[in-house]
């Protein structure tokens, strides 16, 4: 396990003590992932995008400033601030990564390969590396650069019809933009899977609501609208 009184460093005990992880994910599926790795005792290192950071701190609910979804799922592990896409941050993550163990990410197909940590480029500096990627859709595919939301599996399933409450207001399904679907968008590969808001869509001309029912593009509340959220930090690793 991980624990941490305050006092001083994380103290790691367990079956993956001294093991590296750099933790390139976002949202629920990833963050999980390496918040077992950090309760099993290895090092977890979370690289967050700027401005605002994992888009998971800004889940309610929130308790004394934090938002518990946040803490839930990323609890043990260390965080750095750091724009994969920027060349000037590149250099401290690329040399962690050729120190770690294992890496763990969940962005769209082709997006780590475009910022120069694809498991090609990264294997050959760290033979040693287990390369883990998460997807909702798999990695090729005619779905791959699709987003695996809890709605959207939802919805795809049929789990949503038989959710929610008898009485409340039902909204039609609006059509998808051609504009704005990631399908139509290949060469912005720059979203990542776990933090990629849904697409934009048009009102409803069915809907049954007495005021069409619409679901516009979505983006995580900044850290200066947000000050309650706490910030990840620039920190030397």
């Amino acid at each position: 396990m991980t624990t941490d009184h305050g006092t001083g460093p994380l103290v790691r005990r367990g079956p993956l003590n001294g093991v590296l992880v750099l933790d390139l994910t976002h949202a629920l599926s990833g963050p999980y992932c390496t918040m077992l790795l950090a309760e099993m005792g290895a090092r977890v290192i979370k690289v967050e995008q700027p401005p605002a950071g994992d888009v998971g701190r800004y889940y309610p609910p929130e308790v004394d400033g934090q938002t518990e979804f946040f803490n839930a799922v990323n609890h043990g592990k260390e965080s750095l601030l750091a724009d994969l896409a920027d060349p000037g941050d590149q250099p401290l993550v690329r040399a962690i990564a050729e120190r770690a163990d294992v890496l763990v990410e969940n962005f769209r197909p082709g997006t780590l390969d475009a910022w120069g940590f694809g498991w090609d480029e990264l294997h050959a500096r760290n033979p040693k590396l287990v390369y883990a990627s998460i997807s909702g859709y798999g990695q090729t595919g005619p779905e791959a650069w699709e987003g695996a939301y809890d709605v959207v599996i939802q919805a795809e399933s049929g789990l949503m019809s038989v959710t929610g409450f008898p009485t409340a207001r039902r909204c039609s399904p609006a059509p998808r933009s051609p504009t704005t679907s990631p399908a139509s968008t290949p060469s912005a590969p720059s979203a990542p899977r776990g933090a990629e808001p849904p697409p934009a869509r048009a009102a409803a001309s069915t809907s049954p609501c007495s005021t069409p029912c619409t679901v516009s593009s979505w983006a995580p509340t900044s850290s200066a609208t947000s000050p309650q959220a706490s910030s990840p930090k620039r920190a030397a690793t």
